[in-house]
């Protein structure tokens, strides 16, 4: 689950995901698991009902439906402020009409650039993510930092004409999507240069499979956590606008840094 904080910066998120067929067994589960993290300082919770994995098949759009409606509206309901995780345009209205108040795109359009239309003419807020070729994870980069700049501001200008008020974007370099592992380092180690487009950024590197480099044996996603604890704190101090993440508790923000954008 994630949060939009157009007035803060370097909050932290955490994401709830149901995407399995038994639908109506883990709705009020995810409901539970969104509270929970809202309760612990979340400042957005990211709801998502189709799954990004490398391998993971695609879900109609009545399914994706199924899952993240009565979730969105549940938690917004409750005062949780809520973000939509999807690429279809249909979703995210729906999303947006039951209380969502940003849509996170991780093909940031490509897939249905009529998203941006919808995050504009609703005026919520719009993470842009970067992924050249969506829901293909095979890297076809040769100088990733330049070209993922390069392709992001080319996005950035089509949101900006799709109408979305500037102040409402946020954007994401796409670590773990379609780049490999030593790209996502690489974006990593060049964050001031991705900052330097001007917009919050959001990095999503909690358990991410790239952190896997950093241990001598291949790792289970939940294995990873100390990884991603150091990781996302060096983000932090680089000056992130958030991070998406797991355990909400492992991390430390310094009040001082909770201040306006």
């Amino acid at each position: 689950m994630l949060a939009y904080m157009p007035k803060s910066r370097k909050w932290l998120t955490n994401e709830v995901r149901n995407r399995t067929t038994s639908t109506t067994t883990l709705i009020d589960s995810s409901i539970t698991l969104g509270l929970d993290h809202a309760r612990k300082g979340a400042a957005i919770v990211d709801v998502g009902g189709e799954s990004t994995r490398p391998g993971a098949h695609r879900v109609s759009e009545a399914e994706e439906l199924a899952r993240v409606i009565p979730v969105v509206e549940a938690l917004a309901s409750e005062g949780v402020a809520v973000s939509i995780d999807t690429v279809r345009a249909t979703v995210a209205k729906r999303a947006i009409e039951v209380g969502a108040v940003i849509i996170n795109d991780v093909s940031g359009g490509l897939v249905e650039p009529e998203i941006m239309g919808v995050a504009a003419s609703h005026k919520v807020g719009f993470i842009l993510g970067h992924w050249r070729t969506p829901f293909d994870h095979e890297s076809t980069h040769e100088s990733v930092v330049n070209e993922v700049l390069s392709e992001l501001t080319d996005r950035i200008k089509s949101a900006l004409n799709a109408g979305l008020d500037p102040g409402h974007l946020v954007v994401d370099p796409g670590i773990g999507f379609g780049k490999s592992a030593e790209q996502n380092w690489e974006l990593i180690a060049h964050v001031d240069e991705i900052q330097s487009l001007g917009f919050p950024t959001l990095w999503g590197v909690s358990r991410k499979r790239f952190l896997a480099t950093m241990y001598n044996h291949d790792t289970h996603p939940w294995e990873r956590d100390d990884a991603s604890v150091d990781v996302g704190q060096a983000l932090i101090h680089a000056g992130v606008w958030g991070l998406r993440v797991h355990h909400l508790d492992r991390y430390h923000v310094d009040e001082t840094e909770r201040e306006d954008m």
